[in-house]
């Protein structure tokens, strides 16, 4: 298995927390985010599937929306979330699960953090832009 880093997932443009739910599961798992979305009926695919679900399930998605993104029926969400305690007793699901939930939870608070770094700096850049407005009044008259 690969290990995730931010680099390879920010270069393939994943804009969206789902996109990157996905993508980090695809890598986690080794399947290609192409069998995680289709119909697949492969045990990897649709393990990745149910990881995909779980994941997307802890951040608020809808069950409706879940299954439009993994083109699953809203049944079959409900049963990837029901199965989820049993799978984890699988050594390989359990694994690519929490390296999946791991840099997602990781990349979801690094945008956080950088969100609260932006706000600083355009406060900053509004007073310095109060301040330069006051000296060139006070030069000017």
């Amino acid at each position: 298995m690969e290990n995730l880093d931010l680099t390879q997932l920010s270069s393939e443009n994943s804009n969206s927390l789902s996109d990157v739910v996905i993508l980090s599961v695809a890598k986690s798992t080794g399947v290609p985010t192409v069998k995680i979305v289709d119909a697949d009926k492969a045990r990897e695919a649709t393990t990745a599937r149910a990881i995909c679900c779980v994941i997307l399930k802890t951040y608020d998605f809808a069950t409706r929306e879940i299954g439009r993104l993994l083109n699953t029926d809203p049944k079959g969400v409900r049963r990837f979330l029901y199965m989820h305690e049993d799978n984890l007793e699988k050594k390989r699901y359990a694994k690519s699960y929490e390296m999946a939930n791991e840099f997602v939870e990781g990349y979801y608070s690094s945008n956080a953090g950088l969100q609260e770094k932006m706000n600083v700096l355009y406060t900053r850049q509004m007073d310095l832009e109060s301040k330069y407005q006051h000296l060139k009044e006070l030069l000017l008259n």
